[in-house]
């Protein structure tokens, strides 16, 4: 059955319809990566697919346009604008008013704040500021997922001003080898970026920023000019193996780093030997697959707004039949806007009409972003979501390069840097805690964090970890201006291994005791005064957000959830007692016991009728931070 009508495929001079079966296996693995993450673990590939697919499609158009002497860069960029904002503007405007309806104050307030980021194409840098991308609490972000299209956008500039330059630098820049060159230099330097971005730890920006991602685009862009130069015979074998292995590998993977190279590989690789016509060919250009393709534009666009509401109401998980019902309002809502929104904006209407749109879903955001914030936020369920995310995050601005990666500058920078918080995130949450009492004392400190692993050389989640911290420590004993160190850690109880191999788990606290106190000895005999920040229980789930969304949703009643923010005090101390008494014996004042500010003889407390204590399942908030500052204050 033919289901695609060719009116709707799309205006390149050279169509190629197996691309758009391409972009039909990029927005399947992408879809069922959201839906069905357990069968599909690695289908997020599917972005990088679309990038790739990106590359080719613009460099080529801009090339051929360049060659016959037809480009124009406003022209481009008004084409662009058609056939992007339209559908962004209408899908920004109802997630806005389905998250006004359904969502807690201060989720929608941040809701509004990423919508602008869309709107003027910088969520890739507002998402990355804000936290990630695979965490449990971004799957309650509805705009998430319009990342991807700021990174589209910025390219789509970029590539046009860049191709544009060099066609008005004389013929010589025209030409098809040189244009290669260069864009192949400027896609060498962007993966540079990228691995050095994941060597040094900053796998959050390699993941969102257009400078780490640019290189998936060059490397389509290389596709574009190479067969637009360079007769090659199609491979039906090659162009099948590429697309079976981006199935495999969206199901399987490898790790992330390498996951994110190997599918720019075969997207390349299929865009180089599918002109061939044999049985994939005919497959990827078939009219089911080209009907998707067409459609994956909404299909991406419409789809996380629903699964990210499902998440944020079913509290629990998503049973199956929600599931099925998202993905069918996926498809309805994408058809429709498919032939109301995208086909006729960027064929039939000016662009001066979707630049109206784009005022009038400004104007509709603004005016419920305003109606929102008017009423009052007072009660038990906003103070409990007020403290969503309020975990200690560092300004870029205040970002230095130092030991395994960097460092971030906290206070007075006319006062003495002379304290170091050395750690990993459980150091950095302490960081307002610390500053204050910095102040106090007159110096501004330095934090040295290390996140996913421990500050201890000796013992350590993987040999990395150890060789990093190692780093840290030797740059901290190498700044002659730091005095006293500050070490706040998690403390966990397995998956660590020492210079011998894996630590067995009885053997935990006591190889985590000796290990701490080697630092502390290292750094003392150094002339360093040392302190260390001790342990705390910790919820295991999002109390701020899991709580007050159950609030919202009326799935329990505000005695229960003040009940669930108490555990019992023995938890703590067969965790961490025996190592609690061990420490405290050999540092004495210098061993801070934060667990006092939270339990008392009988009990430990998550949070209190003001709000949670923590931001996130592990990570002290704003609210709980204001507890432990006496903590330094008194030392």
């Amino acid at each position: 059955m033919k289901i695609f009508n060719e009116k709707y495929r799309p205006t390149y001079s050279i169509y190629r319809p197996e691309i758009d079966g391409l972009r039909a296996i990029a927005i399947i693995l992408v879809l069922s990566f959201h839906f069905f993450p357990e069968y599909m673990p690695y289908g997020f590939i599917g972005v990088d697919l679309f990038f790739v697919i990106s590359g080719y499609l613009i460099v080529q158009q801009i090339y051929q346009e360049i060659q016959k002497g037809e480009f124009s860069f406003i022209d481009f960029i008004l084409r662009r604008f058609k056939r992007i904002f339209p559908l962004l503007s209408i899908a920004v405007t109802a997630t806005l008013i389905a998250g006004f309806l359904i969502m807690l104050p201060k989720d929608f307030e941040k809701l509004s704040t990423s919508a602008f980021s869309v709107l003027t194409m910088w969520s890739n840098v507002f998402y990355w500021r804000d936290g990630g991308y695979f965490s449990s609490a971004d799957k309650l972000k509805p705009l998430l997922h319009m990342w991807s299209l700021s990174v589209e956008q910025q390219f789509y500039i970029f590539s046009a001003i860049f191709m544009s330059l060099l066609s008005k630098n004389g013929s010589v820049w025209r030409k098809w080898w040189v244009i290669l060159l260069c864009i192949s230099t400027l896609t060498a330097i962007s993966f540079f970026v990228y691995v050095a971005l994941h060597v040094i730890g900053g796998d959050t920006p390699a993941f969102f920023l257009s400078p780490s991602r640019a290189w998936q685009f060059g490397a389509g862009g290389i596709m574009a000019i190479w067969t637009s130069k360079i007769k090659h015979a199609g491979s039906s074998f090659l162009s099948l193996s590429s697309i079976v292995s981006v199935i495999f590998l969206g199901i399987l993977g490898l790790t992330s780093y390498a996951t994110n190279v190997i599918i720019v590989f075969l997207g390349c690789l299929y865009l180089l030997s599918a002109e061939s016509r044999g049985i994939t060919y005919r497959v990827m250009s078939s009219s089911w697959m080209r009907y998707i393709g067409t459609r994956s534009f909404s299909l991406y666009v419409w789809h996380w707004p629903i699964i990210a509401y499902l998440n944020y109401i079913f509290v629990d998980g998503i049973s199956f039949k929600f599931l099925i019902t998202g993905i069918f309002l996926s498809i309805i809502l994408s058809e429709i806007s498919f032939h109301l929104i995208e086909v006729p904006f960027r064929k039939l209407y000016p662009a001066t009409m979707t630049f109206g749109l784009l005022c009038v879903s400004v104007g509709v955001g603004t005016f419920i972003y305003i109606t929102s914030t008017s009423q009052p936020q007072s009660g038990f369920t906003n103070a409990l979501s007020s403290q969503i995310q309020t975990n200690f995050r560092c300004e870029i601005s205040d970002f230095i390069p130092y030991g395994a990666s960097r460092a971030c500058l906290l206070g007075d920078p006319e006062l003495p840097r002379d304290i170091a918080l050395l750690g990993n995130s459980h150091a950095q949450m302490y960081a307002e805690a610390v500053s204050a009492y910095a102040n106090d004392k007159g110096s501004s400190i330095i934090l040295v964090p290390l996140n996913g692993c421990l500050p201890t050389p000796t013992l350590n989640i993987s040999e990395s970890c150890s060789s990093n911290a190692l780093e840290n420590l030797n740059s901290v004993l190498n700044d002659a201006s730091i005095t006293t160190v500050i070490i706040a850690t998690t403390y966990p109880d397995g998956g660590l291994q020492g210079p011998n191999g894996v630590i067995a788990a009885p053997e935990i606290a006591p190889a985590l005791e000796q290990a701490l106190l080697e630092l502390i000895n290292t750094l003392e005999i150094n002339d360093r005064r040392t302190l260390l920040i001790g342990p705390l229980l910790t919820p295991g789930f999002d109390i701020p957000s899991e709580l007050a969304r159950r609030l919202r949703f009326n799935l329990l009643t505000e005695t229960e959830a003040i009940e669930t923010m108490v555990a019992p005090r023995e938890e703590f101390d067969v965790r961490f007692g025996s190592l609690v008494l061990a420490l405290q014996r050999r540092l004495g004042d210098d061993f801070l016991r934060p667990d006092t500010m939270f339990c008392d003889t009988n009990f430990c407390y998550y949070g209190d009728e003001g709000g949670s204590y923590f931001a996130d399942p592990s990570h002290l908030g704003a609210y709980g931070v204001s507890r432990v500052e006496s903590l330094f204050r008194n030392f």
